[in-house]
């Protein structure tokens, strides 16, 4: 009776809901959402914000494992006729990371009665830099991100309450996010554990079991889009669901897995050892710096309110970081480690209130140790020895709500993408490298995903993929073959498994395709194309430049470098040197422009000892701070050739023989 008197007492508490957290609740929401609005990204993005528009528009599941309740949510949102298709699901993103922050500030208040403190939490995690940069583009993760935060919210409501709503409410949601990321299920049993921790036995009764039952098979239901959608032959398509193991496969990412090659799966102990380094190294860049060392004293500040939350809070940080990068397995290099950087996103969030319990203690403990030496008495207001002014309750919570002024700050440059034009500029730039009737083999998503959304959502017929998953006809041949990617003694051509023998020959920022070798060594370059490109941005332009973006400046760099040396065996000087010069601008450090320039001078016979020896050893110096196996930046080069070069250069000086082929 006791028991049940007590849980009556608690859910009127919940009720009473005061003005100020009503207020924060609406801040919690609309701040963010404010800042997501000003810094959006205007236009299609890099990276899976592309093929993730493509899947919405069309109705069809994206990559594995498919995040079928995103792309149905998605798409309804789609529908509004407002603005461009990709500005909609861009905003799709900001209500969905502000819906979080409002969750997180909801989920606080309910548990410390301190409004302040929840909605300063709600803003740093708003504002933490891969959760900012995630709200502004079309992306799954922050729905992901969504659902984990209302799940903790409901789960903590199911815990005060014991309302069966709740734990049906939770219990839908989490059947919905299964159907988002595998990262909820990752979080899940830390999710469920602090749900039913002390409660479990009010599991067991007939009123909250069943409709706990009943949403979590609606929830889990949303999996048949799957192999229903499958069915009926979608444009994009990652493998065939006619089976129930196949689609164990398909949600599993065993399809993907394999359409990557395998090497994102082969990493060792050493490379979780190193994710699981660069997992802790990031935390200042995402909270403002060393603001996120106040996170140390925030877990005991945090135990003291609500010791449960606190251990939940941890787990899922423990689950979202050493036991992910335990499990992944991943190879470990500079573009996967950047990638990674978005897994980690639950891990951010709950970080956030770890960080702001701990800046909410230093704003107590302060003011007892500053005095001034005419005012040393007790403040009457609180009855504290100290500084009258620094010891009020609004001085305390002014100095709380000003935590999330940090990471607002230093992360702005980095997350606005108001004026990011770069995929659109390349993406125009790639329809202007191509013919009619000409088709790419894609082999990086920067080109797959752009074309796919040219030609799903904007309805451009141009453009046009040789590849079974976005929709090609294997009756249809193309007139041309191109691909964005020249392999060559770097790596086995993957394209000699689909068309056997092929040359690839640089012609604009495409490189295309034959199946004989029509010509060796640095005649390859006598067939480029003089294009006039839009590139109105440059590396320069980005604080934090991104693998992806690095790749395009690259592919921009070598098309310049290999006009330059067509330039070079035409002997038009005054060209080949503004077209070096453009290359380099492009994309300064790369080693292969001084690769390319060093053989261009030897194997013509036009430049000094000096130059030639100079140009060779600066490639080999550049080749080891960029390398990345993941990475499309060399063209074909590797560190052997580079240094094979330099040595033939030393034993013949004046008369090299042909040797390797340029990339």
């Amino acid at each position: 009776m006791r028991k049940a008197n007590n849980s009556i007492q608690s859910e009127k508490i919940c009720r009473i809901v005061p003005p100020w957290n009503l207020l924060s609740g609406g801040l919690a929401f609309l701040v963010p959402l404010m800042v997501y609005w000003l810094t959006l990204a205007p236009d299609v993005t890099l990276e899976d914000s592309a093929e993730y528009a493509c899947a919405a528009k069309t109705l069809s599941p994206a990559h594995p494992p498919g995040s079928p309740t995103w792309v149905i949510l998605a798409h309804l949102f789609g529908m509004i006729p407002v603005g461009t298709y990709i500005q909609r699901t861009n905003v799709f993103s900001a209500l969905c990371v502000s819906g979080a922050a409002w969750c997180i500030h909801h989920l606080l208040w309910r548990e410390t009665r301190r409004w302040d403190l929840a909605l300063s939490a709600a803003l740093v995690l708003a504002f933490s830099r891969c959760i900012w940069g995630l709200a502004t583009v079309t992306y799954n993760y922050p729905l992901n991100l969504l659902f984990i935060t209302a799940a903790m919210d409901l789960a903590s409501n199911w815990r005060r309450t014991g309302r069966p709503t709740s734990l049906a409410g939770l219990a839908l949601i989490g059947g919905l996010g299964v159907g988002v990321h595998h990262l909820f299920i990752l979080i899940s049993p830390v999710i469920a554990l602090y749900a039913l921790w002390g409660r479990w036995r009010n599991l067991l009764t007939q009123r909250v079991l069943f409709p706990a039952l009943i949403g979590l098979l609606l929830g889990l239901s949303v999996l048949l889009f799957l192999p229903v959608r499958m069915a009926q032959h979608p444009p994009i398509r990652w493998g065939a669901i006619d089976s129930f193991s196949s689609f164990l496969d398909y949600f599993s990412r065993k399809v993907y897995k394999e359409a990557e090659g395998g090497i994102w799966y082969s990493g060792s102990l050493t490379d979780s050892l190193r994710f699981l380094a660069a997992f802790f190294r990031g935390f200042p860049r995402e909270q403002g710096g060393l603001l996120v060392l106040l996170a140390i004293p925030g877990i005991p500040a945090f135990w003291k309110k609500s010791p449960l939350l606190a251990l939940a809070a941890g787990g899922i940080l423990f689950f979202n970081g050493p036991v992910l990068l335990a499990m992944g397995g991943s190879t470990y290099t500079p573009t996967s480690e950047y990638i990674n950087r978005l897994y980690y996103l639950p891990a951010t969030a709950f970080l956030a209130i770890f960080t702001v319990f701990g800046w909410d203690a230093v704003v107590k403990w302060l003011p007892d140790r500053i005095y001034f030496l005419d005012r040393p008495g007790k403040n009457i207001l609180t009855g504290r020895t100290g500084c009258p002014f620094l010891s009020s309750k609004a001085f305390g919570t002014a100095l709380v709500l000003c935590a999330p002024l940090f990471p607002l700050a230093l992360n702005w440059k980095a997350c606005d993408r108001s004026d990011y034009h770069l995929a659109r500029e390349y993406l125009e730039n790639l329809l202007i490298s191509m013919p009619d009737g000409g088709m790419v083999f894609p082999l990086t998503n920067n080109e797959t995903f752009l074309l796919a959304y040219a030609h799903y959502v904007e309805g451009n017929p141009r453009a046009r993929l040789l590849d079974r998953r976005f929709g090609w006809d294997e009756k249809e041949a193309p007139k041309a073959l191109f691909t964005a990617w020249n392999v060559g003694q770097s790596s086995p051509h993957p394209l000699t498994s689909v068309l056997g023998a092929v040359e690839t020959l640089p012609r604009t920022i495409l490189y295309q395709v034959f199946k004989t070798e029509p010509l060796e060594g640095l005649e390859r370059f006598k067939v480029m194309e003089a294009v006039r490109y839009r590139i109105s941005s440059h590396p320069a332009d980005y604080p934090c430049l991104s693998p992806f973006e690095r790749m395009i400046f690259a592919a921009y760099s070598a098309y310049y470098a290999g006009l330059g040396a067509y330039h070079h065996l035409k002997g038009r000087i005054d060209a080949r040197d503004q077209a070096f010069e453009h290359a380099e601008k492009l994309n300064p450090g790369d080693p292969y422009c001084h690769y390319l320039l060093g053989q261009l001078y030897h194997e013509t016979h036009t430049g000094t000892r000096e130059q030639i020896q100079s140009h060779f050893t600066e490639a080999d110096r550049l080749f080891e701070g960029v390398y990345d196996p993941l990475d499309t930046r060399f063209y074909g080069i590797t560190r052997d050739m580079i240094q094979l070069q330099m040595n033939a250069f030393k034993e013949h000086p004046l008369h090299l023989p042909q040797t390797e082929k340029a990339g």
